[in-house]
């Protein structure tokens, strides 16, 4: 089966973990600091930080560059929506790839200068995630379909292998989705008749646009979340019963992260997120109906996936060279 539990046995076959939404329900208000407190000491030490990997690269046809990354992007978004897994996943999966970029071996080197490992390395990525993070998993023989031939089981293998070593077995580093979450946690939002639940969902729907975003690569999660939340916060304060408490969430929002909302990196990234929705690579769960997406597992969702030539690494393949051509001609 090309799907499957997280206990089936087999070498795709690892132990889940639970959501954080569970985690942080368990916890009260000093457990969620202390975990906040651990996830910043976390996303700071050198294993978990991401430098700007492409400034490097000349501009050669065959090299990867922004556009190449933000194609795979999509395309983890749309396995991940079609089978109904958790969209943080692919956060994971792409933070597998920059991390692992930005390592500067000739292992990562080899693969920024090839589309096609680079190909390969984001869909391994996405492999290993689902089996971290999610209670189903899917067989590598369906990765094998994904790629439409080009890649094979020992491929996908070999490639875990240098992805793992690279990170050297890191691999639950903190999300902007985890900080958004602990962050909202902790903050008065029902005092002020503000729905939590609303602010959370636009500022995750931010965060899972702003993985598209290049630039935003080498800011830290929690950075993320936080601009995240405070364009949340402006979007719902924006009628004038709440807006006089606009002032007051943003001060317990800088005093629950510890970070400072007048930066000048901080100001980039907000306005960068309330961009992103100007022109959505994809639609946010509740605009999609996320139940309606969940249901279907099985080998509609395969087949869905399996036909899509556009959408497949191949085809993204052919788009990016085709695309890049015809840049460069005209």
């Amino acid at each position: 089966m090309a799907l499957q539990t997280n206990q089936d046995e087999g070498e795709t076959t690892t132990t889940s973990t639970s959501t954080t939404t569970d985690m942080i329900i368990s916890c009260d208000r000093s457990q969620i600091m202390d975990r906040l407190k651990a996830m910043r000491i976390q996303e700071a030490s050198t294993a978990y930080r991401c430098s700007d990997y492409l400034s490097s690269l000349p501009s050669e046809s065959h090299h990867v560059d922004s556009w190449c990354r933000s194609k795979m992007v999509g395309w983890c978004f749309q396995v991940v929506d079609c089978i109904g897994f958790h969209r943080e996943t692919v956060l994971y999966a792409i933070a597998y790839v920059d991390r692992f970029l930005s390592l500067n071996t000739q292992r990562s080197q080899s693969v920024l200068q090839d589309r096609q490992q680079f190909q390969l390395a984001i869909m391994t990525a996405l492999f290993i995630a689902i089996k971290l993070h999610e209670r189903k998993i899917i067989d590598v023989s369906l990765m094998v379909d994904f790629s439409r031939g080009v890649f094979t089981r020992d491929d996908f293998m070999r490639m875990e292998s240098d992805l793992l070593a690279g990170l050297n077995w890191r691999l639950t580093g903190p999300t902007a989705i985890s900080f958004l979450q602990h962050f909202a946690h902790l903050m008065p939002f029902q005092e002020y008749g503000i729905s939590t639940c609303d602010i959370v969902e636009m500022a995750r729907y931010r965060i899972e646009l702003s993985t598209n975003d290049y630039s935003i690569t080498s800011h830290s999660p929690s950075k993320v979340a936080v601009a995240a939340l405070i364009s949340s916060i402006k979007s719902h304060t924006a009628i004038p019963e709440l807006f006089c408490h606009r002032p007051k969430l943003l001060n317990d929002l800088q005093e629950i992260s510890e970070i400072n909302l007048n930066s000048a990196s901080l100001r980039d990234i907000v306005q960068r997120t309330e961009r992103y929705e100007d022109k959505p690579f994809i639609m946010s769960r509740r605009q999609q109906g996320v139940s309606c997406i969940a249901s279907k597992w099985s080998k509609e969702c395969n087949k869905s996936l399996e036909g899509s030539h556009t959408h497949s690494p191949r085809g993204v393949s052919n788009e990016i060279i085709d695309s890049k051509q015809t840049r460069v001609s005209s």
